[in-house]
């Protein structure tokens, strides 16, 4: 995974969250076939701030929760975030504290 975040973004320097790992699953259409999709998401820590993103991505932004939680539209996307934000502040919601 760190190495795939480095190809796509050039962050060298990610540093994985340990003990957060949520998926989800969806099904879309490519040249009139139905795919199966699976994303696994993981939270990570980095002192870069400008990323290089590859011809696979559009954009990319830094958002801090109030600003991601009204720029996702999809509303998994927007669970993910509350998920993560849960476990990273337990004070703040009902998730526990990772381990460690």
């Amino acid at each position: 995974m760190v190495r795939e975040v480095r190809e796509e973004s050039g962050i060298v320097d990610l540093r994985v969250v340990p003990g957060f790992e949520k998926k989800i699953e969806y099904f879309y259409r490519r040249e009139g076939k139905k795919v199966h999709k699976t994303v696994v998401f993981f939270l990570a820590e980095t002192s870069v701030e400008k990323v290089t993103i590859s011809f696979e991505h559009q954009d990319y932004g830094w958002f801090d929760y109030a600003e991601a939680i009204r720029t996702v539209t999809y509303p998994n996307a927007r669970r993910l975030i509350r998920e993560g934000e849960a476990f990273m502040n337990p004070a703040k919601g009902d998730a526990p504290r990772r381990a460690g």
